[in-house]
């Protein structure tokens, strides 16, 4: 007679976690997901040492710190196996991006933009828009004024690829004071229509136009202001339109919106 022997051959569990050596970001304030090439267990851990706190339980993990250099280590057992595999996290710092302060000046003057410093030496910059500046790659390029207000906006980008921004604008000064509105009744209070600081623009011509486009007045020079009349005729209450060329040699000046006439 033959005997059959039977024999219970425990299984042993089985791990296999396969992870990326190195993960890397610019720094933010969002929460960034890391997640295995390859999980399989029947635990998972994530912990970032030398803390021994439990990040995560499951094959991801959300992970956000100042930069740096940190450990990322996931753990994975079922039963008596257990496999730990790091990543190592490098978050970059977000370049510095100095655009300078807002500046006055007077129309031709040359203004230098940028901080003191604009950013750090490796890092490289462009400015917008381009055209206006002696070179936009320059961390502290000029600005031959001719706007009444002109916005410059730095991008700084990090030899990491990190990139911040910055914004500063130039202001004309003294800036053209042109006025919305004027009451042309002869009380001798505001019977003209006024642009203040036009000492810099002595060939500037300024044109009136009703609703529908009629040429009610025109001047260059504007040595006389307008006082709201038309042939010699007072105009009603009502709104108008001006144009404005500053006509300075050099610049590309013009201006244009409503005026009102009250009485």
């Amino acid at each position: 007679t033959t005997e059959i022997a039977s024999v219970i051959i425990p299984v042993i569990g089985t791990v296999e976690i396969i992870v990326p050596e190195n993960i890397s970001w610019c720094f933010t304030e969002d929460l960034q997901l890391i997640e295995p090439i390859s999980a399989v267990a029947e635990s998972l851990e994530w912990t970032s040492p030398p803390s021994t706190d439990v990040l995560s339980t499951t094959s991801s993990v959300f992970f956000q710190e100042e930069p740096g250099v940190y450990e990322l280590v996931l753990t994975g057992s079922d039963g008596p196996c257990v496999v730990t595999s790091i990543i190592e996290v490098t978050i970059y710092e977000t370049p510095l991006a100095d655009a300078g302060e807002d500046q006055e000046a007077e129309l031709g003057d040359e203004v230098i933009l940028g901080g003191n410093p604009t950013t750090e030496d490796l890092n490289t910059v462009v400015w917008i828009p381009s055209e206006l500046l002696d070179e936009s790659s320059l961390f502290n390029p000029s600005y031959l004024v001719e706007n009444s207000i002109q916005n410059f906006v730095l991008t700084v980008t990090s030899p990491e690829g990190c990139i911040n921004e910055d914004s500063t604008q130039v202001i004309l000064y003294p800036e053209v004071d042109i006025h919305s509105g004027f009451t042309p009744n002869s009380d001798n209070i505001n019977d003209f229509w006024v642009i203040g600081n036009l000492q810099n623009y002595p060939s500037i011509e300024v044109w009136i136009y009703n609703r529908w486009g009629e040429e009610l007045f025109y001047s260059q020079g504007y040595n006389q202001p307008w006082d709201g009349t038309y042939n010699g005729n007072n105009l009603p209450i009502g709104t108008y339109y001006y144009v404005i060329d500053f006509n300075k040699p050099g610049f590309e000046l013009t201006t244009d919106g409503p005026v009102t006439i009250l009485r």
